[in-house]
């Protein structure tokens, strides 16, 4: 995606911004005209719980949409609606696009892909709670794992959270899904700190001890996602403090600082 432009932010007062509801709504109509539905992921409602509970000031630049299927029709549909594709990619073997989608003040990023369940959860037409929870599985840390679905308002009461990521981000921590999260995302371990840093978060002792036990693994993630979250860190005000803990994890020895 092109980086030469700001990127509209998403969260304004505690409360999703008109341009980001407005294209909240085009990705409804567009799945619904696919035949299919979807659910807001990801930082842009962990943010915005960590500003209401934890003071943060957070202000996302990301959409993360998952839909329980029909992606290419609905990127296809995004596209009628003014979207510009970016970047097609694999998320285990299934289709994510990203996107820009013109906003005021500059696009704002969205990347749009599908729920990712069990085989045999889709196979037996399993309900979306039990696809969700498949999903959820699958991701890195409780704190990510949120879901809102398409067309709901913003508010506690209509997020869906299968591992409990809303009482570790009022606790300030952060918590690995599984162990294997590390061997299958090895880079999940930078992203630890860096998480940790942007929600004030401490990385509790389980998740501590498996990433250092996974530290030389990290040597498998690839350079160019590597490379994106040291930036962050570097950038932080509370550097030092980011390096220490990289340090602390085993993880400094195998990065190019």
């Amino acid at each position: 995606m092109d980086r030469k432009f700001e990127h509209s932010p998403l969260l304004q007062d505690q409360a999703l911004s008109p341009e980001a509801l407005l294209w909240i709504a085009k990705i409804e109509e567009s799945a619904l005209a696919s035949g299919t539905t979807g659910y807001l992921k990801g930082g842009v409602l962990r943010d915005y719980f960590s500003n209401i509970y934890n003071g943060t000031t957070l202000n996302p630049k990301d959409l993360d949409v998952m839909l329980l299927g029909k992606v290419n029709l609905t990127a296809s549909e995004m596209v009628k609606r003014g979207a510009e594709i970016q970047f097609r990619r694999n998320r285990r073997k299934t289709p994510v696009f990203e996107l820009a989608l013109p906003a005021n003040r500059g696009p704002i990023r969205a990347e749009i892909g599908i729920i990712l369940a069990n085989a045999l959860s889709y196979e037996r037409e399993q309900s979306a709670q039990t696809l969700i929870v498949d999903d959820a599985k699958l991701s890195d840390f409780t704190v990510n794992t949120l879901l809102l679905p398409l067309g709901k308002t913003l508010d506690i009461t209509n997020i869906i959270d299968p591992l409990g990521g809303i009482k570790d981000i009022r606790d300030k921590k952060i918590r690995m899904v599984s162990p294997n999260t590390f061997v299958r995302n090895p880079e999940c371990m930078i992203r630890a700190v860096r998480i940790a840093d942007r929600i004030n978060a401490t990385i509790e002792s389980e998740t501590a001890e498996a990433i250092k036990y996974y530290a030389p693994y990290i040597l498998k993630a690839p350079q160019v996602v590597i490379d994106d979250n040291i930036k962050q860190i570097q950038l932080s005000s509370n550097r030092d403090k980011n390096i220490e803990m990289l340090n602390e994890l085993n993880l400094l020895r195998y990065l190019h600082l």
